[in-house]
């Protein structure tokens, strides 16, 4: 049976060099790596995920030695194949909406490492929701010198979230821009209402409103109704219901489910 602890596995790790490949900038979601002659893809988002990803492959082979086999093609599979809602997920494109749980100082400097190796040079609308009891004063610290504008919610129903008023106080400290809003409705809202197709939404600072800001932002997504219209050459063109009244006089304009 092996003895060795995980962080003289780590240490080893880092010791033999090893080496990761290209990650596409403003794309996250998806990094191919090498390590020990082998090549890797993962689908996690965040930089940190290879090095996660390489921990992992050490561990399979340790448990393989002491009877649990795995091959080389199942631990590619398996890298690639896992999900990991709330650590740097992708939620919508254009704009690119990720949610993120980083509520700690650590997972914090995670995450700029994170939007500097990404977003670079890009505009980012923060949502940020926090727990009273966590120290979200460096976390602030860590991560507002990134955003362009910060709007801060209460994590709803629960008596440990910090009021939005009471973290948006506490975000002015490090950013200028910061405005407490009343619901994370109202934020994915107005942040969405800011935000260029190029631009950025990330929202942080607890796992607890991940999934009703998922399925807000879902909501918004399946609900915005749409219509098509049939251009000269026959083609039909779905438009957004904003765009409808430029068009309403024409009789080639029709309802469509959104796709």
């Amino acid at each position: 049976m092996h003895k060795r602890c995980m962080w003289d596995m780590w240490c080893s790790i880092q010791r033999s060099g090893w080496k990761s490949g290209a990650c596409n900038r403003g794309k996250p979601g998806r990094a191919e790596f090498r390590y020990e002659g082998e090549e890797y893809r993962i689908s996690l988002g965040g930089v940190y995920q290879k090095e996660n990803a390489v921990l992992a492959i050490e561990t399979l082979k340790m448990l393989s030695e002491i009877g649990f086999p795995t091959t080389e093609e199942q631990r590619k599979d398996g890298l690639f194949r896992t999900r990991w809602n709330g650590r740097f997920t992708v939620l919508s494109r254009e704009p690119l909406f990720i949610v993120d749980g980083a509520h700690n100082p650590a997972a914090a400097e995670k995450m700029a490492s994170s939007i500097r190796h990404y977003f670079d040079g890009k505009k980012i609308y923060f949502i940020i929701g926090m727990f009273r009891d966590k120290d979200y004063r460096e976390v602030l610290s860590k991560t507002c010198p990134y955003a362009e504008k910060i709007f801060t919610i209460e994590a709803p129903d629960n008596p440990r979230a910090l009021p939005a008023e009471e973290l948006a106080l506490a975000a002015r400290e490090f950013h200028r821009d910061v405005q407490a809003m009343k619901s994370v409705e109202e934020a994915v809202e107005t942040a969405y209402s800011l935000a260029g197709e190029e631009d950025v939404i990330l929202a942080f600072g607890s796992l607890s409103f991940i999934g009703i800001l998922s399925e807000t932002v879902e909501k918004r997504r399946t609900n915005k109704e749409c219509w098509t219209y049939r251009n000269a050459e026959g083609t039909l063109i779905k438009i957004d219901e904003e765009i409808l009244l430029l068009f309403q006089s024409d009789g080639n304009l029709r309802s469509s489910s959104c796709v």
